[in-house]
């Protein structure tokens, strides 16, 4: 049996990066009609791997390849797919200073077993429940659109992307904004086979529209998937987060005015006839930008239990 790192690139089958020695069970193993014999194996996930990825240039895979051969027979190979997530580096720099700190100098530091695990546990509570406002003012030509405010940077796989948008004292009317969640897929240059260079691959995997022609503050909440890869980077792909931000702007500031006017005016069926040709006759522009945002991994709260036993048959 054996641990594999599998890399899967475009065009290719794939190649091993990393791999364990290969370990022997059992050998000239006989059993008699109805015996069973149970064989434990234990192995190590390999460090310096990037977490499974499977992206849409390149594919990062683990395996564990187990294989039984009987005496006349060619030997009969399984490799059994899992998933792995990795902490990053600067977070395990921390557990790893964390976990050598001690406060005796004369006194070797005790730790257990469980330590390195509960260590990181720790640094990507810490990494992802700092919550230092991060505000940004939009601005355009036209003038101030409005104010946006993050609570974090760093969000944990399964957590909620969430941010305000303060319209109080914008001088430029907005008329509609749209926020996405999006993955960026890059590979280096050098690396790309097509001569013009190539674009990084983006996937959108949650999306918040709202019309705020009379808004003063609204908020936007953007789910990341369980499913999805933590932000990583390697020699031959780096995987980033952002999130893409669209505002629909009118030129005419004053239609807001005009608007409720309208509103109030006629309190009959007349009113949304007149509301709703007042914003057709508007001319608009269209302001896009990004924020770059980071994802970090989760552990399931499921994952100290015992799962159901997996029997596969080779």
């Amino acid at each position: 049996q054996t641990i594999s790192f599998v890399q899967l690139v475009l065009g290719e089958r794939g190649s091993t990066i990393l791999s364990t020695p290969t370990t022997v069970l059992v050998c000239n193993l006989s059993l008699q009609p109805g015996e069973t014999k149970t064989v434990s194996y234990s192995e190590h996930v390999p460090e310096g791997g990037p977490p499974s990825f499977k992206g849409r240039l390149v594919k990062y895979m683990y395996k564990l390849a187990v294989g039984a051969q009987r005496p006349g027979c060619p030997a009969q190979i399984s490799r059994i797919p899992f998933h792995v997530r990795t902490i990053p580096e600067h977070i395990s720099r921390q557990c790893r200073a964390t976990e050598t700190r001690s406060e005796n100098p004369f006194l070797t530091p005790e730790v257990s077993e469980d330590s390195a695990h509960d260590l990181a546990l720790q640094a990507l509570a810490m990494e992802t429940s700092r919550r230092t406002s991060m505000n940004y003012t939009l601005k355009n030509p036209s003038g101030v659109i409005g104010r946006l405010s993050f609570f974090k940077p760093s969000f944990k796989v399964g957590e909620d992307v969430t941010g305000a948008l303060d319209l109080c004292l914008a001088t430029t009317s907005c008329l509609q904004i749209s926020a996405e969640l999006q993955s960026l897929e890059e590979v280096p240059l050098e690396l790309q086979m097509s001569p013009s260079p190539r674009r990084p691959v983006c996937a959108t995997h949650a999306r918040y529209t709202e019309c705020c022609p009379n808004t003063l503050i609204t908020h936007f909440s953007l789910p990341v998937p369980l499913s999805a890869t933590q932000s990583f980077s390697t020699n031959c792909v780096s995987l980033k987060w952002q999130v893409h931000f669209q505002f629909v702007l009118s030129r005419n500031s004053a239609h807001k005015s005009s608007g409720s006017s309208a509103q109030e005016e006629d309190s009959g069926s007349g009113a949304m006839a007149t509301t709703i040709e007042t914003l057709n006759s508007l001319l608009v522009d269209t302001m896009t930008w990004d924020l770059p945002v980071t994802v970090l991994p989760t552990v399931s709260q499921h994952s100290d239990e015992r799962t159901t036993a997996r029997k596969i048959t080779i």
